[in-house]
């Protein structure tokens, strides 16, 4: 219910949304929200404040939806936290945390043994690297095997978006099950790809 009466920027003012934001929407990345991540962002002390730190999935993003959208849902497309709102919806009507709906409902049926929401339970020497590009020197830049994820909010917050760590095999895994129409059926896939 939070985000039944969305607000949107219009110039300089803000304005009631005249669509409202659909399941489709936030499959599509066409909701309107974007993907400003940056901690000080007042979604996010807010959320911290609420929950000190620990950012639960559902909480957290229902602070998104105080804020305006960048345009009306449907009439634009940008890479957003669309995807975390969606965990907050599985999350909302399965009753399970986000990650481990996905490993009860995706990993495990398709047989992803390395996939996981939840870092910690992946040991560091099956880690590899991970680079930052840097507009300054326009070099790829080692930052090693700590996991340089901003989209982590609190140790509760499941992104739905950016969460995930894996590997090239279970990635394989599938993508060969959305081809066979295994885990989403080749209708749904047709829909949100069309």
């Amino acid at each position: 219910p939070e985000f039944e009466h969305m607000t949107v920027k219009e110039g300089k003012s803000i304005r009631d949304a005249i669509i409202p934001v659909t399941i489709r929407h936030l499959l599509t990345m066409t909701a309107g929200f974007n993907y400003d991540r940056s901690l000080e962002r007042p979604a996010w002390r807010r959320a911290r404040a609420a929950s000190d730190g620990h950012c639960p999935t559902v909480q957290t993003v229902c602070f998104l939806a105080q804020e305006p959208l960048e345009y009306e849902p449907g009439e634009g497309w940008e890479y957003s936290f669309a995807h975390d709102i969606l965990a907050a919806v599985v999350e909302i009507l399965s009753g399970q945390r986000f990650g481990e709906y996905v490993r009860d409902h995706v990993f495990a049926p398709l047989g992803m043994r390395h996939s996981t929401f939840d870092v910690s339970e992946i040991a560091e020497k099956d880690l590899c690297a991970q680079y930052r590009y840097s507009e300054e020197t326009h070099e790829l830049i080692n930052c090693g095997k700590e996991i340089q994820n901003g989209f982590r909010l609190g140790d509760l917050y499941e992104s739905g978006g950016a969460g995930c760590c894996s590997t090239a095999e279970d990635v394989m895994k599938l993508l060969e099950s959305l081809r066979k129409g295994e885990v989403l059926s080749p209708e749904t896939v047709s829909a949100l790809s069309g």
